[in-house]
């Protein structure tokens, strides 16, 4: 039996989404991963109008 083949095709941008968590009390990690992605040269969008989940 063949296990299934993933692809290994990375996208060329991503919109990312902070939670509340993140926005409020730990914006340092969502500024991390955003550096953690664009190093791996993906675009990162950052829609400044999101807001709470809540």
């Amino acid at each position: 039996m063949q296990r299934p083949t993933q692809s290994s095709q990375r996208p060329k941008d991503i919109y990312f989404f902070a939670t509340c968590l993140v926005d409020l009390f730990c914006p340092e990690a969502g500024m991390d991963a955003i550096t953690l992605i664009e190093r791996e040269g993906i675009t990162v969008h950052f829609p400044e109008n999101q807001t709470c989940c809540g």
